[in-house]
């Protein structure tokens, strides 16, 4: 029965839910009302550098991983900007919008790269040893370093702010893709000089809201608590996927995730022979 259930409650998700766009708008008034500033990673972690947080007052920082769909998250930024919110968009190779990331940047927000180069790396070359993906690092973060040079000199941005995607393959490993970018001096070479996942972001929080997919909706739990609250620094995290259906774009990558777990599951063998 549970498998049931989850299977029905993906196929709503896929292709029956109704808009939630209007109450993404009614979250972001909440917000608003409740006197938060909202800042950008870029912005945030400069600020904190630069000792001008205040304690006084209370900052959102919107984030959106752009694992799908990027229609919607151009419906949502036209959401945050008549409301003068800025966010961070966080770009899978898979999901680049040129001119929608050029007009994030334009408007005051940021947009940044959400990177899986490792967990790729794995699935191409049926990877399934932990030891092993880390032999191969320096393959890896070469990839990441050409993806990275390569989307600047596309979009013209600077692109120094990244978030780690995730990915099946990183949970069946135990291997998150930070590890890409756990060296420093890789870093300052490639010039990220923050990750959505880095202590200067991570230690400020005081409240954290992610999005999910119905019936959970939030987790750990929505979002109205921290703005309602004494929250001073909330996260809040959402998902295209989540707010709107794209039919295509959920079929499309659906297909794709079986089709990684069909080949990642019968390992090196049979990746060989499709090679």
């Amino acid at each position: 029965m549970a498998i049931l259930q989850k299977i029905a409650c993906r196929c709503y998700s896929n292709f029956m839910m109704p808009s939630r766009m209007s109450e993404y708008a009614q979250l972001l008034e909440r917000f608003r009302q409740h006197g938060f500033e909202s800042l950008t990673f870029r912005g945030f972690a400069e600020r904190n550098q630069l000792g001008l947080i205040d304690a006084g007052k209370k900052y959102l920082l919107l984030r959106h991983d752009i694992d799908t769909d990027a229609a919607t998250s151009r419906a949502m930024w036209r959401i945050e900007r008549d409301r003068g919110i800025i966010a961070t968009r966080f770009f899978r190779l898979g999901t680049i919008d040129m001119t929608l990331m050029q007009q994030i940047e334009q408007a005051g927000g940021e947009a940044g790269y959400h990177y899986e180069e490792l967990a790729t790396f794995a699935k191409q070359h049926c990877l399934h040893d932990p030891c092993q993906v880390r032999m191969r690092m320096p393959e890896i973060r070469e990839q990441f370093r050409a993806n990275v040079l390569r989307l600047r000199a596309d979009t013209g941005l600077e692109l120094s702010t990244a978030a780690a995607h995730g990915d099946f393959a990183n949970r069946r490993l135990g291997i998150a893709n930070t590890e890409i970018l756990a060296d420093r001096m890789f870093r300052t070479i490639v010039g990220i000089r923050l990750e959505a996942y880095d202590e200067v972001i991570e230690n400020r929080l005081s409240g954290r809201h992610c999005d999910r997919p119905y019936p959970q909706w939030w987790a750990p739990q929505g979002p109205d608590l921290s703005a309602a609250g004494n929250a001073s620094v909330v996260l809040v995290l959402v998902h295209p996927r989540h707010w709107r259906v794209n039919i295509w774009c959920n079929v499309k990558e659906d297909l794709r995730r079986l089709w990684d777990g069909f080949r990642f599951a019968w390992g090196r063998r049979w990746c060989s022979r499709l090679a």
